[in-house]
C-alpha cells in the first residue's frame, strides 16, 4: 500500500520497517537480513508499477508476478538456501507450486485493498 500511495523510495522503507518491526515483536526464526532486502525490493516494485498510474487489476497482477519471480521464487528461495544449507533449485521447487496457487489470490485481495484506498481517497478529493 505504501508504494502505491507513496511511490518506490517510501515504499522500500516501509518494507524495512515491516520486516525489522516485524522480527523485534514475533521473531519466527534467526533474523536474516536478506529477507529484508527481500521486504524493500517488494515495496520498491510495488511504487514502481502502481504510484502515479490508473489503478488496474492488471497493473497489480504485472506487480505480484515480478515479486513472485524475483522476490520470491529467486531471492527468498536463494536466502532460504544460504540460510539452511539446501540447495538452490530444491528451495525453488518446494515454492513454486505455492506461488502459482498464490499469484491469483493475492493479485485479488492487493486489488481489493488498493481499490478500496483508491475510492476512498477519490471521496475525499471530491468534499474537498
Amino acid at each position: 500500500m505504501a508504494g502505491y500511495l507513496f511511490g518506490p523510495a517510501i515504499g522500500g522503507m516501509v518494507g524495512l520497517l515491516a520486516d525489522v518491526g516485524g522480527y523485534i515483536i514475533a521473531p519466527t526464526g534467526p533474523f536474516f537480513p536478506g529477507f529484508t532486502i527481500s521486504a524493500i525490493i517488494s515495496g520498491v516494485i510495488y511504487g514502481l508499477i502502481l504510484h502515479h498510474h490508473e489503478f488496474s487489476i492488471k497493473r497489480v497482477f504485472i506487480a505480484q508476478l515480478i515479486i513472485v519471480l524475483v522476490v520470491n521464487l529467486l531471492l527468498n528461495s536463494l536466502w532460504l538456501s544460504m540460510l539452511y544449507g539446501k540447495a538452490f533449485m530444491v528451495a525453488v521447487s518446494a515454492r513454486l507450486f505455492k506461488e502459482i496457487i498464490m499469484l491469483p489470490i493475492n493479485t485479488a485481495l492487493v486489488s481489493l485493498v488498493l481499490k478500496a484506498i483508491g475510492e476512498r481517497s477519490l471521496i475525499k478529493k471530491v468534499r474537498a
